[in-house]
């Protein structure tokens, strides 16, 4: 398994452009959220990160860790499977 280092304090997610941004050249470096910044692809200025709690964040990022593995491993009809929360992350 591969490991990738995401800096949730410098780093924006840019689904548009396919990289990582820093957030200072956003401008999104005062932010008071979970810390998980999310370009909106379509409305650049829009922080789509904001809207997430702490449950989705965390989903997100296991989610992010299956892809990235499955991807590694070249299993990329595996990477189109609905995602479901392992049974100690579901919500009651």
């Amino acid at each position: 398994m591969q490991c990738v280092e995401f800096d949730y304090d410098k780093d924006v997610v840019s689904v548009r452009q396919g990289k990582l941004i820093d957030k200072k050249a956003k401008g999104w470096h005062i932010t008071n959220n979970n810390g998980l910044c999310v370009e909106e692809p379509f409305n650049t200025g829009r922080n789509l990160g904001n809207t997430a709690d702490d449950f989705s964040v965390r989903g997100l990022h296991l989610e992010l860790r299956r892809a990235f593995d499955l991807v590694a491993e070249a299993r990329l009809d595996d990477c189109c499977e609905q995602y479901t929360f392992p049974k100690e992350e579901e919500r009651i």
